[in-house]
């Protein structure tokens, strides 16, 4: 049977969910206890391998079945996502991304695939299961450099992974005050922060940044950007950004812009 005449409806459909999926890792992270969110991102995995099982796509149907055990888990067991399992299904939903939008037809994994699959398999089983730590590239003092001030696991995940694709080595960091420090030791070529309710306020690092004549440019993600806070952060001469998913591509174009 020809299933091409099949196949772009399932990948406008499939990217619909993996974006889902994205978003939803990231709002689950803020609040773990939230079931309702669970079983929602549980439907759209069930909904990819269930595409993926009509079209007898085998990976893409291995794959999403293993992330969709580990969802199930999440939502029968009463356990929560914690930075590991986030790092795990965030690894899933983008290799997912890249074999749907370049060879959805792939019957055998490839080794990172066969990877990640034992990984999920073993979290489903219960077992916390960490990937491998990717080491970081042996050129760091020759790429660009950017500071990443954010308390989300999942955001850290998400943004690293963007700030490198525009060419960036990424240091992260927990506090306004360690951040201003390794300003204060040169050779940073952009900061990146949030505005969390009770949390980190990224207006107040780049008022004091400003305030101590550094001029390094600064990028503000939030879940809501406002035109509030648009404005404040244009006084500073900064810019404000919604927190995204893995598959958006502002702040990877933004830090682009940055540094020429």
């Amino acid at each position: 049977m020809d299933i091409s005449a099949f196949l772009e409806e399932f990948r406008a459909e499939t990217e619909e969910n993996l974006e889902h999926l994205a978003e939803g890792l990231l709002a689950l992270e803020r609040d773990p206890s939230d079931a309702t969110l669970v079983r929602g991102l549980f439907l759209n995995a069930h909904t990819i391998k269930g595409g993926a099982g009509m079209l007898e796509l085998k990976v893409m149907k291995q794959i999403t079945h293993a992330l969709e055990d580990v969802l199930g888990r999440l939502r029968d067991g009463g356990e929560t996502l914690e930075a590991s399992t986030a790092s795990l299904l965030l690894k899933a939903v983008d290799t997912l991304r890249q074999i749907v939008r370049t060879e959805p037809t792939l019957e055998t994994p490839s080794p990172e695939m066969q990877e990640l699959l034992v990984a999920l398999r073993s979290r489903a089983s219960g077992v916390i299961f960490n990937l491998p730590v990717v080491k970081p590239p042996s050129n760091l003092k020759s790429q660009k450099l950017a500071l990443l001030l954010e308390p989300s696991q999942t955001a850290q995940l998400v943004q690293r992974q963007q700030l490198e694709k525009a060419g960036f080595a990424v240091e992260v960091f927990s506090s306004l005050d360690l951040v201003l420090e390794r300003l204060g030791d040169g050779g940073v070529q952009l900061v990146v922060t949030t505005l969390e309710p009770g949390g980190v306020d990224g207006l107040e690092l780049i008022a004091e940044m400003r305030a101590a004549n550094l001029k390094t440019p600064a990028i503000i993600t939030m879940l809501e950007p406002n035109l509030e806070t648009q404005n404040k952060a244009s006084k500073l001469n900064s810019s404000v950004l919604r927190k995204a998913s893995i598959f958006d591509t502002q702040l990877t174009e933004a830090a682009k812009a940055c540094v020429v």
